[in-house]
C-alpha cells in the first residue's frame, strides 16, 4: 500500500520540525522548538461583486502575498503577481490582469486601505483583506 500523499505545506512544516529538532540536539537545549501559531484569513475579490473565502490559514507574521499564496495553493482563487517582499504587487487574480480600464488590484485589511505593498503586510492576527479593482484606494497620510 503506498504511503498517503503529503502536501507541500505539510513538507515544510515537518522540515522545520527536524531542522529544530536538529538544531535542539546539537546544542544540547532542553527547550521545546517554538511552534507559530496560525492566523485564519478571509480574503474578499471584489469587481464588480464580491465573493469570499474564508478559513485561509496562514502561520502569524505571514505576509498578504503568502495568504494569497496559500489560497492560490488550496484551489480557492488563483494568483499572479511579480516581485517580492516590499517590492511585490499583483498583476492577476482570477483571470483578471490589471491594469484594467485603469484600475489596478488595491487591497484593504480590515476595512483600512494597505499602504505597503502585499509582500510587505504581515498579518499578526485573524484579518479580513478585500481585493479591489479600484483606479484608487485610499489616504496613506
Amino acid at each position: 500500500m503506498a504511503p498517503p500523499e503529503v502536501s507541500r505545506r505539510r513538507s515544510l512544516q515537518l522540515a522545520g520540525h527536524i531542522i529544530g529538532f536538529l538544531a535542539l540536539v546539537a546544542c544540547g537545549s532542553s527547550e521545546p522548538a517554538p511552534t507559530s501559531s496560525l492566523v485564519t484569513i478571509e480574503i474578499s475579490i471584489c469587481q464588480e461583486t464580491c465573493r469570499t473565502i474564508d478559513g485561509v490559514q496562514v502561520p502569524a507574521g505571514a505576509s498578504v502575498i503568502d495568504a494569497m499564496a496559500a489560497a492560490d495553493e488550496a484551489g480557492s482563487l488563483t494568483v499572479r503577481w511579480k516581485g517580492a517582499g516590499p517590492l511585490a504587487f499583483v498583476t492577476e487574480i482570477d483571470g483578471v490582469a490589471a491594469p484594467h480600464d485603469g484600475k489596478y488590484w488595491l487591497y484593504w485589511v480590515d476595512g483600512a486601505f494597505a499602504c505597503v505593498g502585499p509582500g510587505d503586510l504581515r498579518l499578526e492576527a485573524d484579518a479580513a483583506v478585500e481585493w479591489r479593482l479600484a483606479a484608487e484606494g485610499g489616504s496613506c497620510a
